[in-house]
Order: C-alpha cells, then structure tokens, then sequence
C-alpha cells in the first residue's frame, strides 16, 4: 500500500490555481506599512527577540530603511503596523 501512495505522489503534478497578489486579498496589506506576524495581536514592544529581528529584516527587504539602525527606529517609533495572519 505504502509503495502505491508514494508512485501517485511521484505521479503528480501540483500547480497554482487562482494566485493573487496579497494585497489584493488583505486589506491591511495597503495601509501603510505593514507587517503580518504569527501569533495573537501584539505591539512591537511585547515581541520576542526572534521575532523582533524577523522585523527588522522584513523592513530591510521591504526597502522601508537602509540599515538595521533605521529599521529599528521604524519599528521602535511605531511607524510599522503589525497584523496578526490567522484572521
């Protein structure tokens, strides 16, 4: 039986149906700057240090700020908006 489920998996072939920009989909995703996170609402200043960090690199390859300083001040100052991604 295990050897006929594994030959249908190699059999398949998956492909995407119905892409769509996020933006286009979550609302908040065009107010400002904004960030989705794990994990009930929360403030900057409840995060981990894991997650903080993730943060600071999401504003990094968003192009928000240049360096991990300016990054920071962002997020610190409030000028980030964090959505929770389990509504």
């Amino acid at each position: 039986a295990n050897t006929a489920v594994i030959e249908q998996i190699r059999r398949a072939r998956p492909h995407w149906l119905d892409v769509q920009p996020a933006s286009s989909l979550i609302s908040e995703l065009n107010e400002g700057k904004t960030l989705l996170h794990a994990g009930p609402p929360m403030r900057w200043q409840e995060m981990t240090g894991p997650m903080k960090g993730a943060c600071i690199g999401a504003c990094l390859f968003e192009e928000w700020a240049n360096d991990e300083m300016s990054a920071l001040a962002l997020l610190e100052q409030g000028k980030v908006n964090f959505v929770p991604c389990h509504h």
